[in-house]
């Protein structure tokens, strides 16, 4: 069901002033500046592109299709000059980015790539579990087999976000609605989202999600901050 922004946000603004719970400072300070320095350009970019953090070390980027399947995933992790990347869905990846590498797409497998410099050292599948070998016997530099599209060089650009805005997740779920999601690291683990003007939202349960949104605080025009609740 698709719901109309003016009638939730007639609803949101006529509570949402004055019901505003006290949220956890520094989280508030934190979604406040990424409310403030955030623009237009970045929430496209955060329309296709889903972030999450494993372990407060593993970044991982989940491209994001229209229609809302998952497109593929990379896991994203530096570790003193070599740069990892895990490839999962290989044969969408490979729509995007065109290899000389044999990639094997007839299963659900996942590869992991070692790039040092501008040289990729190893690509083992399955990450290397199962003392799976290094399917390349020398170095490749990465233009030989990354002659388009380089997967290593858009993790670094797009991975600037996470560090710029210091969030722990950032989701965009077309199925579930055009709005956007951000949580904290924070015993509350408090959620800012974002609802543009021309908000939809699939979901049968409207009423609810009028009183999630009435019940946070807002932060802008387009911005409230709720507490994490079973409606995500």
């Amino acid at each position: 069901m698709k719901s109309n922004i003016i009638f939730i946000l007639s609803i949101v603004v006529l509570f949402s002033c004055t019901n505003s719970k006290p949220s956890d400072n520094d989280v508030e300070t934190k979604a406040l500046e990424l409310v403030k320095t955030i623009d237009m350009n970045t929430l496209s970019f955060l329309n296709t592109w889903n972030y999450t953090n494993r372990m407060n070390y593993y970044n991982i980027w989940t491209k994001v299709k229209d229609i809302d399947s998952l497109e593929y995933s990379f896991l994203y992790e530096t570790i003193s000059d070599t740069t990892y990347i895990e490839i999962y869905d290989v044969a969408n990846f490979l729509k995007d980015y065109k290899t000389t590498f044999k990639f094997d797409t007839t299963a659900i497998q996942f590869y992991r790539l070692a790039k040092v410099n501008n040289k990729v050292i190893s690509i083992y599948r399955d990450g290397g579990i199962s003392e799976s070998k290094n399917l390349i016997i020398n170095p490749i530099p990465i233009d030989s087999l990354f002659s388009e599209e380089n997967p290593f060089a858009e993790l670094e650009k797009i991975n600037h976000y996470k560090d710029k805005f210091n969030f722990s997740y950032c989701i965009y779920t077309p199925s579930k609605g055009n709005y956007i999601r951000f949580a904290y690291s924070n015993s509350n683990e408090n959620i800012l989202y974002y609802i543009p003007n021309d908000l939809v939202i699939h979901d049968k349960a409207l009423f609810s999600w009028i009183d999630k949104f009435s019940k946070g605080k807002r932060l802008g025009n387009n911005w409230i901050l709720v507490n994490k609740d079973n409606l995500d």
